[in-house]
């Protein structure tokens, strides 16, 4: 939704904070279904500015074509990294992850 972030903070003024919450209410229903789908964050972006009325201001979506896979790509790599630390955090939290090698508990397989 960085086109949306990029529309708001082109605006002239201060946005009341009714249209804010319909703006994150009609963002949430547009991204149903999307995750996972490549160029899910554009189609969103696209039904999101539609949605919304904001149908002039396509042309910022249309823009961001050009570098959406490049934001992809980065979202990915965070969204990994993000799924690393998790399960190391995880494995030292429960024990089952043992940095120092040879007492390792993924060393020996493990029997119930």
């Amino acid at each position: 939704m960085v086109g949306t972030m990029i529309l708001i903070m082109m605006h002239p003024g201060t946005i009341p904070i009714g249209p804010i919450i319909l703006l994150i209410v009609v963002s949430m229903l547009c991204s149903l279904g999307i995750a996972g789908v490549g160029g899910g964050a554009t189609a969103a972006g696209l039904m999101l500015f539609g949605a919304m009325g904001w149908t002039p201001y396509t042309a910022i979506i249309l823009a961001l074509f050009s570098v959406e896979a490049f934001i992809d790509m980065g979202r990915t790599a965070l969204n990994v990294q993000g799924a690393h630390v998790a399960a190391i955090v995880a494995g030292k939290f429960t024990g089952a992850l043992d940095l120092k090698g040879e007492g390792s508990r993924f060393a020996k397989p493990v029997v119930a």
